[in-house]
């Protein structure tokens, strides 16, 4: 092969291997950076050392499970959790997301440090029975899958200025205005993430963000030891 032969080849490398290289160290780290469990919302003020941030952190809040134990929000406490509002009567959204739902449930309720809250926007008509019928259909044991019931104005009030979501009556009749929206909550009560529970893409999105959760709560508990 002579010089000129040559000289084709290293502008051949030169055009198509560089940017090849490129592109594989620019996707890897992309993956590194989405690797990441998201980071706390709404962030509120800064801590007393000046440096760490605080973030909004839900409420305390009481409900009545379906299995007609109290559940509070300090169960949150120590466990991933996914929170969901929904009415049992629902046609539109909710057979959707709950579908998903227990999809989600069964990818990952083995592991006791994920739950999930369902709460229902339908007082007069969610009563316990209805809600235990409800859980039973979509695989829920009400242990790690609570679906909770309590007065309408206080779930009201719990989903806008503690999940942050809009809900309250809806202009047609017999129905509620509610989100479409799982809520991603970590082990200090700080939402972490909100996702589409219509749409399986943006399910999968917070399964693999559960995942990553719960490696980054673990991680933070051997630093303890």
């Amino acid at each position: 092969m002579n010089k000129k032969s040559w000289l084709w080849v290293l502008v051949f490398i030169a055009v198509t291997a560089i940017p090849a290289a490129v592109i594989y160290y620019t996707k890897m780290n992309n993956n590194f950076r989405n690797s990441a469990a998201p980071r706390p919302m709404w962030p509120i003020g800064v801590a007393e050392n000046g440096k760490d941030t605080l973030f909004f952190k839900l409420p305390n809040y009481t409900a009545l499970n379906a299995d007609s134990s109290l559940v509070s929000t300090a169960e949150l406490d120590g466990k991933v959790t996914v929170i969901e509002t929904f009415f049992s009567k629902c046609q539109s959204i909710c057979p959707i997301m709950n579908k998903n739902l227990t999809r989600v449930f069964e990818s990952l309720g083995r592991n006791k440090q994920f739950q999930i809250f369902s709460y229902s926007v339908d007082y007069e008509r969610d009563d316990l029975a209805t809600l235990r019928t409800f859980a039973a259909n979509h695989g829920a044991d009400l242990v790690q899958w609570k679906f909770l019931r309590s007065p309408q104005d206080s779930i009201f009030n719990f989903g806008r200025w503690g999940l942050k979501i809009p809900v309250g009556p809806d202009e047609e009749e017999g129905n509620f205005l509610h989100s479409e929206r799982f809520i991603l909550v970590d082990w200090n009560r700080n939402i972490r993430g909100y996702y589409d529970g219509t749409d399986s893409l943006s399910v999968n999105k917070m399964m693999n963000h559960i995942v990553l959760l719960m490696s980054e709560k673990d991680r933070l508990e051997r630093k303890k030891k």
